[in-house]
């Protein structure tokens, strides 16, 4: 998979293309990550779709932005489906790229055959409602210039509570030495933009203004796919916001799933698969 760039007229984006089976599909990751947490999943949509993933503004090897209002995520993704793939694309987004893909739904709907929403806070409240302590740190460590390796070690040390044990442990030692996710974490927030960090940090109620469901959901026709991570394990669409989704959604299918969290394909990469690749077939017919 060979890194490629677009030039969006105001910055430069990094993606990958992998010439598959089917309509073209677009992936979008969630904040602080890159393109490459999709690696293990795009062999298997390939066969289905032909795949596209970006890094997103701020994050990987794209340029970093002028600011980070969800509109400004949005024109990025809107001008790379308009001027380079030139069609109507399927968009799995997960966490922030699912975020940014349903205001590009709601906004652009000729652009957007299908949209598979992976675990993306229905409400900007959400996004104040959790924990920032861990989000300042990373910035510092990127602003202390530490590298990948360097914020790796300090990944595995962070302190992590387990209320049912009452009781503190390192991360290394609840998920593992060689727990994928500490090598992954560490490459993309060494190539994160720290005013990235910033804006998730302080500035949710001005980036997310317009983020609101009762204003996107009624605007979104296309097929939707839902995928609820597990509140119970992390997962950050709450049960009510699912309810309040199906009153507002006309064209959608909701999975809840299990025993996975907010990470979904990254926990559990065949029970998400056994939900995508249907939702594709049925997008064919």
């Amino acid at each position: 998979m060979k890194e490629q760039k677009f030039d969006t007229g105001s910055l430069t984006l990094n993606y990958i293309e992998v010439e598959g089976d089917g309509a073209p599909m677009l992936l979008l990751h969630g904040g602080s990550s890159r393109w490459q947490t999709f690696s293990e999943i795009i062999p298997g949509l390939e066969k289905h779709a032909h795949v596209y993933a970006l890094d997103l503004r701020g994050h990987g090897k794209s340029d970093r932005g002028d600011d980070y209002h969800i509109q400004s995520y949005v024109s990025d993704v809107m001008a790379f489906t308009e001027k380079h793939i030139q069609q109507p694309v399927i968009i799995f987004g997960h966490s922030l790229g699912g975020m940014v893909a349903m205001v590009l739904t709601a906004k652009y709907p000729d652009l957007v055959k299908g949209l598979i929403i992976g675990d993306s806070p229905f409400s900007s409240d959400t996004l104040k409602s959790e924990d920032n302590e861990h989000v300042k740190k990373w910035k510092e460590m990127i602003e202390q210039g530490m590298s990948a390796e360097e914020i790796t070690e300090e990944l595995k040390n962070r302190e992590i509570h387990i209320p049912d044990q009452n009781k503190t442990v390192k991360a290394r030692e609840l998920y593992g030495e060689d727990d994928p996710y500490f090598s992954s974490m560490g490459i993309g927030l060494s190539q994160n933009d720290p005013a990235m960090l910033k804006s998730v940090i302080d500035k949710v109620d001005e980036n997310f203004v317009d983020y609101k469901m009762e204003k996107m959901f009624p605007k979104i026709q296309c097929p939707v796919l839902v995928l609820q991570g597990d509140p119970d394990h992390g997962g950050l669409i709450k049960d009510e916001d699912i309810e309040k989704a199906k009153t507002l959604l006309s064209n959608a299918e909701y999975y809840k799933c299990k025993n996975v969290g907010h990470g979904l394909h990254l926990e559990d990469k065949e029970q998400i698969m056994n939900q995508i690749i249907p939702f594709l077939e049925r997008l064919k017919d």
